[in-house]
């Protein structure tokens, strides 16, 4: 039985349910709350199956945003009046059965009136609720937890430290997973102990979801000034392999590239944080639009690489050096001036976590955010996602206290057959790209971090061919401008750029 379940309606309070659903998981473990009632086989009455997981939990959650009340469907019809509406199925199965219902109040929303809502919800409106705003979340979902402790059942929980340092059961894979990677991914997971798990083929994503930062200025020498002219392609060298034993924790950089004539293009990595604000600024002066941002440490310093091109497109905004709260904040901010997260890095610099970011105007399809995630919430968060319709065009992973934890994207549009994989290790990472690769999947993205005594990888690839490209995976800071230049003479162009700080092995 789940104790908890969350019920809200999507384009009112997506982004605060999820956030909500990952708080309460923390505090009361995978198996005690619940939220979105999905795979419904055909022939099956909905109505019945949404009574039916009601029934099962000890109370339920009301999320209640603005337009929680007033929401209308295609028709103009108001969807609580609609007796098939599933907040409606769900928020009366609940009153009609007793089980307690708390309303949960966000984004600065009122408590309805019992005359505005249908009869069989009018109950809801002399339940006492509580309000979770962005500026007291912590402690707002503190006192709330203390009230849903004795609807939980009383089974013996891991304490967090516990569910942070003990990797999760792996969820089962999104159905319609191709190639039956099923029972490779497994065996890889036993032999290396890593979270690896494998995506379907999907061709969409889903709606946005707040976090931020906040605007870091800085002036700079350009580190690695690059320009790729047309010349013959040659094969990069995959690297992968471990740090020197000379620099053990000498940075190191994961990169893509591929065959191009297009527009001119400029390249830069070991930058301070005053460095890359300059040359962010001074590039876009010159017409260059931001392609790809990575930050990393140096030293116990941050560092940061990154990409233009020479090109017209719409609007972007860069941050970096940001706190997780910072991030939060600017992407609050951003979103609600039109703008969505098209790229996010995550690194460590010493016990500190970072946040660098790019987001660009425009609306068009839906979209979805998340960062800080643990290996099970991202893995939970995948498959919701996946399940609804998103693909993952975004990964990055680092370290928090000790474990891995993950910011990515998701999108709901159309593109190639895709593959993913996270948490791999060095061995299972060339592993997969060797596999991939020989069934037609090229890389996208690439991110890779240390993680006490080994690094880490996760990655996004996709199918069909183009231009020819290349990928090096573990090349040193030493190293990296000699490669750099020799793979521009190449006729090469960098598409992305990881900078890491690999493991101590």
């Amino acid at each position: 039985m789940r104790a908890i379940f969350i019920s809200y309606r999507r384009d009112d309070a997506e982004g605060q349910a999820g956030r909500l659903f990952d708080d309460l998981t923390e505090h009361f473990g995978d198996d005690a709350v619940f939220m979105d009632v999905a795979g419904i086989e055909p022939g099956r009455d909905f109505r019945r199956v949404i009574d039916e997981h009601v029934a099962s939990c000890g109370v339920l959650l009301s999320v209640i945003g603005k337009s929680w009340l007033t929401a209308c469907d295609e028709s103009g019809a108001r969807r609580l009046d609609d007796s098939t509406d599933f907040v409606r199925l769900e928020t009366a199965s609940a009153l009609r059965r007793d089980i307690p219902v708390i309303p949960v109040l966000v984004h600065g929303a009122t408590m309805p009136r019992a005359e505005d809502l249908p009869e069989d919800m009018r109950e809801l409106a002399f339940r006492n609720g509580v309000e979770l705003t962005h500026a007291r979340w912590e402690s707002d979902v503190q006192l709330l937890v203390k009230v849903l402790r004795p609807y939980v059942q009383s089974k013996q929980m891991p304490t967090r430290q516990e569910r942070e340092t003990t990797p999760p059961a792996r969820s089962a894979l999104a159905p319609g997973t191709r190639m039956g990677l099923a029972g490779v991914a497994a065996g890889l997971v036993l032999a290396a102990g890593s979270y690896l798990w494998h995506q379907r083929s999907v061709n969409e994503a889903l709606a946005p979801k707040p976090q931020t930062g906040e605007r870091v200025r800085n002036s700079v020498p350009a580190r690695a000034p690059a320009h790729a002219p047309g010349a013959a392609p040659v094969t990069a060298p995959v690297s992968v392999g471990p740090p020197s034993p000379q620099s053990p924790r000498e940075p190191r950089f994961a990169t893509i590239w591929e065959i191009a004539q297009g527009p001119a293009w400029e390249a830069r990595h070991g930058l301070t944080s005053e460095e890359l604000q300059h040359e962010l600024d001074t590039l876009a002066g010159q017409g260059y639009w931001l392609l790809d941002l990575s930050g990393y440490a140096v030293g116990g310093h941050e560092r940061y690489a990154a990409i233009w091109q020479k090109r017209s497109g719409p609007p972007r905004e860069a941050r970096h050096g940001l706190t997780a709260s910072q991030y939060q904040q600017e992407f609050d901010r951003l979103v609600a001036q039109g703008y969505r997260p098209v790229h996010v890095s995550g690194y460590a610099v010493g016990d500190q976590v970072r946040f660098a970011a790019i987001w660009e105007k425009g609306a068009g399809f839906a979209w979805v955010a998340r960062h800080d995630l643990t290996p099970g919430q991202f893995q939970r968060q995948f498959e919701r996602f996946t399940t609804d319709g998103y693909r993952l065009v975004d990964v990055s992973g680092y370290v928090r206290g000790g474990q891995d934890r993950y910011a990515a994207i998701w999108e709901k549009r159309s593109g190639p057959d895709w593959k993913t994989h996270h948490g791999m290790s060095v061995e299972l990472y060339k592993q997969e790209y060797d596999r991939l690769a020989r069934q037609g999947y090229r890389p996208v993205r690439i991110s890779a971090w240390g993680a006490g005594n080994t690094t880490h990888y996760a990655a996004i690839w996709e199918k069909g061919e183009g231009s020819k490209w290349a990928a090096q995976h573990s090349v040193p800071s030493g190293q990296y401008q000699a490669a750099f230049s020799s793979m521009t003479r190449a006729g090469y162009q960098l598409m992305s750029v990881t900078g890491y700080q690999p493991g101590i092995e």
